[in-house]
């Protein structure tokens, strides 16, 4: 997902500033829990925001370092021994800020940013058998996704009339080299993927299009052959900023605002040709939950991340609000490690140095 998550805290107000000291009295009892294993060393503040596993032995964090007044891509790579800094050389890769990245293999690597600082024009740098930047014809940081065959799926707004009707979304596909875009009938809220599959959410029945308490219902949209076909979604009224996954077997994940204020937020499964909804809770293990809003990310086996904090097993819900080795440390995005139970998490934390931030990875289970 291109864009950072919304915070929010559910049931009651959590201060990132806790973690640290919420760790030092549970983390003993906690198995597995979130392991800090880097942490930036620069003098300049640095952060992390978007993560990618494509396999045990290879992963991506991007963001960036804050030099002089001015900003600077954050580029780091695991190489299943340890996590250092990326060199690229690609023309246009010094000035590049880096925003999120996907990534499909070693040899197929996406992070999407801007040109430069001054410069907002939407580029990726693109590892294949080399670096390139490759200009990203969207308006703004994109929803993407990367399919296993090496196509990108991105798109970043809606064209809708003022009062929310009539909207479509543009939607670009790169393939061999080059782009292509179709357009969906709906108010984009975000783009997943799996395997060779590619999906669209939205929003239909838009009420309140500039109010704060805008509303609308689900939709949702799969990629047939040349053509964008509906599928089942869930028919209550919803808020905006939704987000969906979806495993290789076709189980969706649909993470949805509430109009409820009490409960704002819940979870909506895909399963058996029914949808089931689960609210999220307020309270796990006699302590709060926190939730990102925002796309939530599949596990790789039956589950979900709603965020790095709060875990859906597919049985129940885990707090994962725990971190050791780095206090006062804020995660903002996770990624699962394929082929085990493990994940990263990337985002940032307090350094020694008073107001200064240092950029940090922490492992979720056991170091892959």
């Amino acid at each position: 997902m291109a864009r950072l998550a919304q915070r929010i805290a559910v049931g009651i107000a959590v201060t990132v500033g806790l973690l640290g000291a919420a760790a030092a009295g549970a983390q003993a009892a906690t198995v597995p829990h979130w392991r800090g294993v880097f942490r930036d060393s620069a003098r300049s503040d640095t952060y992390l925001q978007s993560v990618a596993a494509p396999a045990k032995d290879d992963a991506w964090a991007v963001g960036y370092a804050e030099i002089s007044g001015q900003s600077r891509s954050l580029i780091m790579h695991w190489n299943g021994v340890r996590w250092s800094r990326a060199t690229i050389t690609a023309p246009g890769a010094a000035q590049f800020q880096a925003s999120s990245v996907v990534a499909n293999g070693p040899a197929d690597v996406w992070i999407f940013g801007q040109a430069s600082a001054t410069d907002p024009q939407p580029e990726a740098l693109v590892l294949t058998s080399s670096w390139r930047v490759v200009q990203v014809p969207v308006t703004a940081d994109p929803y993407a996704v990367v399919l296993r065959d090496g196509q990108v799926w991105a798109a970043s707004g809606s064209t809708c009339a003022g009062n929310g009707s009539g909207c479509t979304a543009r939607v670009w596909n790169y393939r061999d080299g080059r782009w292509s875009s179709s357009t969906v009938p709906t108010y984009l809220q975000g783009i997943a993927a799996s395997a060779n599959r590619v999906y669209v959410l939205g929003m239909s029945a838009i009420h309140n299009f500039t109010a704060a308490r805008m509303t609308g219902v689900p939709a949702i949209y799969v990629r047939s052959a040349a053509q964008w076909d509906p599928l089942t979604a869930p028919s209550a009224r919803v808020g905006p900023d939704n987000g969906l996954t979806v495993s290789p077997r076709g189980r969706l994940w649909l993470l949805a605002t509430s109009t409820a204020r009490r409960k704002p937020w819940h979870l909506d499964i895909w399963r058996a040709g029914a949808w089931t909804r689960h609210a999220l809770p307020a309270r796990l293990d006699g302590g709060p939950v926190l939730a990102d809003g925002g796309d939530p990310v599949f596990d790789g086996h039956n589950g979900v991340w709603v965020g790095p904090y709060l875990h859906w097993t597919g049985q129940g819900w885990v707090n994962a609000l725990r971190i050791s080795t780095f206090p006062f440390s804020d995660l903002t995005q996770v990624a699962p490690v394929p082929g085990t139970r493990s994940a990263w998490g990337v985002g940032s934390a307090l350094a020694a140095t008073p107001g200064r931030t240092r950029a940090i990875i922490a492992v979720y289970g056991r170091l892959p």
